[in-house]
């Protein structure tokens, strides 16, 4: 018996079939391929586009982005989501415009979770795209990328601390001041710690206190924030017996996407004296009054009945104003008028 060998029509027909195996694999894969495809937009850092975003006010509101048209946004049917590693229920059936789809959540997302919301969906829900497709969502991170703006500040107290003495040459000037960050913009992850901007002796440039950043003091992520400052002292102002202080909030060089951003529409400006107390420090500042004859003299004892003819005293009180930017007449019923300085 002679050795079998392929024949020429033996090996088209093996060709044949290892083409449709290979065409039949190419479909299978292809399908499977499509079939796991979400269809979301890819992330995009550097131009800061996320296919699953949340920066709405509220902070409850996710945005799917897809690359078609969303023909059927569905039901809350096949959707997972979790905040926090918890899973939520979405508030009603999600919503379509164009490329996106809106998702309700129930409550805010907290400062702790803003990294850790999760989406997921498995196709059931009746969510289609341009051309039928039933797009497949498997584990995908929500971000806030959200970028702030001057409307995202909201003042608090502010104001000049007492002083720990008032005197010709104000000393130990310190000044408070009080934000309160958008819970959105706290949630970002774009957020840069807000910094304070102060010039001691507005509208001068200088001297100034910059870069020093608020302390949040509401605990982490309440977006309540506080800062004080501090001024060695002022020298004597001749002009109005004032000096102004101006302060504001800022963001600067925050290696984020956020740019720099002086929120100056949250501008407070501070007025403050600049007098020393009658009975201040240092001398001759003794708050006590200049009378002549002086309070308790013997010129100044009369007795019970008897009347006071033609009395008169003099005051050579020296009040420690630092100009003299008020005149006020004082009348002695028998003395002419006298002018003083008072605050």
């Amino acid at each position: 018996m002679k050795p079998w060998k392929p024949t020429e029509n033996n090996n088209n027909f093996n060709s044949l079939t290892s083409k449709l195996i290979l065409l039949f694999t190419i479909l299978i894969l292809s399908a499977t391929g499509s079939f796991a495809q979400s269809y979301l937009i890819p992330v995009d850092a550097p131009n800061n586009r996320y296919p699953i975003t949340f920066t709405d006010i509220d902070q409850r509101t996710l945005i799917l982005e897809f690359d078609r048209t969303v023909t059927a946004p569905g039901t809350s049917t096949g959707w997972t989501i979790t905040v926090g590693g918890v899973p939520v229920v979405m508030a009603g059936n999600p919503s379509a415009v164009g490329n996106f789809l809106r998702i309700t959540l129930p409550s805010s997302i907290t400062y702790a979770n803003r990294n850790s919301v999760m989406v997921s969906y498995n196709g059931t829900g009746g969510l289609t795209l341009t051309g039928g497709l039933n797009p497949i969502i498997s584990n995908v991170q929500a971000v806030n990328n959200y970028i702030a703006v001057a409307s995202d500040f909201t003042n608090g107290l502010y104001g000049e601390l007492p002083p720990r003495d008032i005197c010709a040459r104000v000393e130990d000037v310190d000044v408070e001041f009080q934000l309160t960050l958008s819970k959105r913009y706290r949630n970002s992850i774009h957020y840069a710690h807000p910094r304070i901007w102060v010039q001691w002796e507005f509208p001068n440039g200088d001297p100034r206190s910059v870069g020093t950043y608020f302390t949040e003091v509401g605990g982490a992520g309440s977006g309540s924030y506080q800062v004080v400052q501090s001024y060695n002292g002022y020298p004597d102002n001749t002009i109005n017996c004032t000096w102004d202080i101006s302060m504001y909030p800022y963001l600067w060089n925050t290696g984020t996407l956020q740019p720099n951003l002086q929120v100056t529409q949250n501008r407070v400006i501070i007025t403050i004296p600049n007098y020393k107390r009658d009975n201040g420090t240092p001398v001759p500042g003794t708050g006590d009054l200049g009378l002549d004859p002086p309070v308790d003299d013997i010129r100044t004892l009369f007795c019970v009945g008897d009347d006071i003819v033609a009395f008169t005293f003099t005051d050579a009180t020296v009040f420690d104003c630092q100009v003299e930017v008020c005149t006020i007449c004082l009348w002695y019923s028998c003395r002419e008028w006298d002018t003083k300085c008072f605050y």
